[in-house]
């Protein structure tokens, strides 16, 4: 597993405990419910959750936002090239300079920007429980991996060159 060449082997053994319950991946613990807008947005590593803290009883969730920005991929970085940080004052996601999404906080009408703090709360912590913080950890990081490396704005061909130009070149060969 790759994730043991970059974290000790007893914090991937928790992350994978976490998602390879009795329910596998599919329980609340797992899930975190999102417009549609929000949750496209997550799937691309455009934004991320660093969690801050649980209480006791596992009521109340706190996390803060970071919009991330993009990075083109490339197969290849030189070792001496250091990545540029996440600046701390995105108000939005941009895509060559120009903002191509935001999201809004429809409880203060006020548009959502790195380092805000986001509050997820349950009345049942048994039935409904909370993110796992743990896996909100894994994401934390991983989000800021796939957002750096440009992997999260990658497509198939830039990952797999070698198969997409041996379908180039059987298409060829069957003309």
């Amino acid at each position: 597993m790759i994730l043991r060449m970059f974290w000790p082997r007893e914090k991937v053994e928790t992350w994978k405990k976490q998602v390879s319950g009795p329910a596998g991946t599919e329980s609340c613990s797992n899930m975190m419910c999102m417009v549609n807008v929000a949750q496209n947005l997550w799937g691309k590593a455009r934004f991320a959750l660093k969690p801050l803290s649980i209480s006791e009883d596992q009521k109340v969730l706190k996390v803060q936002f970071y919009w991330l920005p993009r990075h083109s991929y490339s197969r290849e970085m030189p070792a001496i090239r250091t990545p540029s940080p996440f600046p701390g004052n995105l108000s939005s996601s941009t895509v060559n300079g120009q903002h191509s999404a935001k999201l809004f906080n429809i409880a203060t009408d006020t548009k959502l920007c790195s380092g805000d703090i986001i509050t997820f709360e349950t009345n049942d912590p048994v039935g409904h429980p909370l993110p796992s913080m743990e896996l909100l950890n894994m994401q934390w990081v991983l989000h800021r991996v796939l957002a750096l490396s440009g992997v999260a704005n990658a497509t198939d061909e830039d990952l797999e060159p070698e198969s997409y130009q041996e379908d180039t070149e059987s298409d060829t060969e069957e003309e």
